[in-house]
């Protein structure tokens, strides 16, 4: 009788934790808000950057923001998440759940096991410690969501993500060499941008000397690059090089075979003849405009499966 009341009881209590489990809403778009936190438009932003990522990569990318996880702690309420919505596609077990519970002032981000190498704990964790609570702490929750996933994205794409730092934090001596690496990019840019127009008054010069020149440029470009952190930055560089070196080797051979590339004449530059290249560069925005609605969307997850990698915080 003892044993039966004892069961009883065990029972009991596990059907009262269940109960007092927060229920997981369903899945229907790639950011689900029940705090009302964000405005609509930056939920779209959001959802736009990751279904953008989502086509390029196919690695899934969901944002949960609830009020609290109840009694249950933020790692236990995530694999919960996990495997009821099942981000990621299910041969690869490729997805990222960002949880956030408003109220009790903790995160999580969940990373399902075919991208635990990609996005290590520790990289978790320098994205929710550097780019995610500094803007919770300051009221920034969007832009908060914002740098998280798209940290996020950048080590799904093969990128690598480092520790925020301040100016404060610096020492003299790291802020000196900070400033001195910022100059001489300053500097170099400037070159980048300048001395692919001298190909076009060096078409008289030696076929090598000239290609010398693109070279040592197209080097300064990919070191520009390097010292702001980020080869897209050499982009617009290397395109305004490549054109006017183009410029400089057909004027080149064409004044080699005896013919002028600038005008009638024995090879002379003709001043009457201009050549002019803008180099705009373009930015892709996610703007709020965009039709992704998840109202009634069949929006789901691949089946994807977690073993509990990651990392959580506080703010």
């Amino acid at each position: 009788m003892r044993k039966i009341t004892l069961i009883t009881i065990v029972l009991l209590m596990g059907l009262q934790m269940l109960s007092q489990q927060i229920e997981i809403p369903p899945l229907e778009r790639r950011v689900t808000d029940l705090t009302g936190t964000l405005a609509e438009n930056e939920i779209l932003a959001v959802d736009n950057m990751i279904a953008e990522s989502e086509k390029s990569k196919g690695s899934q990318i969901a944002v949960l923001i609830i009020p609290t996880t109840g009694e249950e702690t933020i790692e236990q309420f995530s694999i919960r998440v996990a495997e009821q919505w099942k981000i990621g596609r299910e041969e690869y077990d490729d997805g990222v759940i960002l949880i956030i519970a408003k109220d009790d002032r903790t995160l999580r981000i969940e990373v399902g096991y075919g991208l635990e190498s990609v996005i290590t704990d520790a990289d978790a964790s320098v994205i929710i410690n550097d780019y995610i609570v500094p803007e919770f702490k300051n009221g920034n929750y969007y832009y908060g969501v914002y740098f998280g996933v798209s940290n996020i994205i950048t080590l799904i794409n093969g990128g690598s993500v480092y520790p925020a730092y301040t100016y404060e934090e610096l020492s003299s001596e790291e802020q000196a060499l900070k400033d001195k690496k910022e100059s001489w990019a300053i500097i170099l840019m400037s070159l980048c941008f300048i001395l692919p127009v001298v190909f076009i008054f060096m078409f008289k010069a030696r076929l090598w000397i000239l290609i010398l020149t693109l070279v040592i440029t197209i080097g300064l470009n990919l070191y520009v690059g390097y010292l702001f952190g980020a080869f897209s930055s050499s982009v617009g560089l290397l395109i305004n090089t490549g054109i006017f070196g183009i410029i400089g080797l057909i004027a080149n051979i064409s004044t080699k075979k005896g013919k002028s590339f600038f005008g009638s004449g024995s090879g002379s530059y003709n001043s009457s003849s201009s050549y002019s290249y803008s180099n705009t560069s373009s930015s892709s925005s996610y703007s709020g405009g965009s039709s992704y609605s998840g109202g009634s969307s069949s929006y789901s997850g691949g089946g994807g499966s977690f073993g509990g990698g990651g990392a959580s915080g506080k703010w």
